[in-house]
């Protein structure tokens, strides 16, 4: 489509530029990378500029476009898109959260990792029986197994599943009420959802995976794990609560804001 788009517009004085969330998919398999690869590269060859939104798309696009001008930079934050943010107190009534809680949000994809961090849980809620994970989006594809998953290791009362579209409105609500938001990601470009954390001052944990390294900085502005394991996300988290970064870590992010103004 893009590729159309520009042989029907191109003539001797305009000039094309592409910003890209994601170089390539996600999801991947044989046949499909090297589609979706000579694809891109097709549309690519027609560009004058490429901008990414990570420093590892940056890298894909220079690994098979060499020779193309290109660069990226960080995405903006969205807390200007949001009217008052509530207090965590008054967000945990509305949601009836009545202790520690965390966040999974956004898209339920299989690269976004949540089976990990419910895997990681039954360790948690050992020490912390009260914990409460917020899982608030749709789900991609079939969310049985996530279910089966909540029931095979006994997380009934520590999980609360928000399985919709969650408006504007909403959002602040939801992060007010998290003490971190935990993105288990098995691989990543850039992750909006870090920006919305961001922009409401709501601390990270995530994978040291992709962009992710690009915008948290370890007991600074978030908190950094191993992908695809369930035992270093429970560690991380637990270290979290014991040594109370949750202060520390907001106040790390509101001094990071630099970072997004373009």
């Amino acid at each position: 489509m893009f590729w159309t788009i520009i042989m029907n517009g191109k003539n001797a004085h305009t000039q094309f530029s592409c910003i890209c969330q994601n170089v390539l998919p996600h999801e991947s398999g044989t046949l499909v990378d090297v589609l979706n690869t000579n694809l891109t590269k097709l549309f690519f060859r027609q560009l004058n500029y490429i901008i990414t939104l990570s420093s590892s798309d940056l890298k894909s696009v220079q690994t098979f476009m060499p020779h193309k001008k290109s660069a990226y930079m960080i995405e903006s934050t969205y807390e200007s898109q949001f009217g008052k943010i509530p207090s965590k107190k008054d967000a945990r009534k509305k949601l009836g959260i009545s202790a520690h809680a965390l966040l999974f949000f956004g898209f339920v994809r299989p690269y976004k990792g949540l089976k990990y961090l419910l895997q990681s849980l039954p360790s948690i809620v050992k020490k912390m029986p009260e914990l409460k994970l917020m899982i608030v989006g749709e789900f991609w594809s079939d969310k049985k197994e996530y279910i089966d998953l909540v029931q095979q290791l006994r997380l009934q009362n520590n999980v609360m599943i928000v399985d919709r579209y969650v408006s504007n409105a909403e959002v602040p609500t939801y992060f007010a009420a998290a003490d971190a938001v935990v993105l288990p990601y098995t691989s990543s470009t850039e992750s909006g959802i870090i920006q919305l954390a961001y922009g409401l001052n709501t601390p990270i944990i995530t994978t040291s995976v992709g962009g992710n390294v690009d915008l948290v900085a370890h007991h600074k502005t978030g908190m950094l794990c191993l992908p695809e394991n369930p035992d270093d996300l429970a560690r991380v988290i637990l270290e979290f609560y014991d040594k109370k970064l949750e202060k520390p870590i907001k106040k790390g992010m509101k001094s990071n804001a630099k970072l997004f103004r373009w």
